[in-house]
Order: C-alpha cells, then sequence, then structure tokens
C-alpha cells in the first residue's frame, strides 16, 4: 500500500500516480483507490487524468507557483 498526502504538490502527485500506473503495468494488475474497489489501469487513469494531463514541465511550473503563493 503506498499513499499520498492531500497537500502534495500536483508534481508529487503526478509522480505518485505515474509510478502506480507503471506497477500495475508491470505486474498486470489492478489499483485500489481510497479504500475502495479495485480498477484497471484504464479506469484509473480516467480517474487521475486531471493530474496526468499535464508535462512534467508543466507540473513543476505550477507546483513552483503553488509553493511562491
Amino acid at each position: 500500500m503506498i499513499d499520498i498526502d492531500d497537500n502534495a504538490l500536483l508534481v508529487d502527485k503526478r509522480a505518485f500516480y505515474r509510478s502506480a500506473i507503471l506497477c500495475a503495468e508491470k505486474t498486470n494488475g489492478t489499483i485500489r483507490t481510497d479504500n475502495s474497489n479495485w480498477v484497471t489501469i484504464n479506469d484509473f487513469s480516467e480517474y487521475v487524468k486531471n493530474y496526468l494531463k499535464y508535462s512534467f514541465d508543466e507540473a513543476v511550473d505550477i507546483s513552483f507557483n503553488q509553493v511562491v503563493r
């Protein structure tokens, strides 16, 4: 089980979700969200699409602006 803090920066959440997807792909597995149901990789990708839509550089810029505020 791995978890990420709600207050984590966008760049960290993006990396976390991408790593969860990578682990599931490599093990042909599923992912459990919010202590609820096990979902497919495609369903999980849809669930976190707002984090995955950014490139690394975009996520860094947004995260930097979150910290500076």
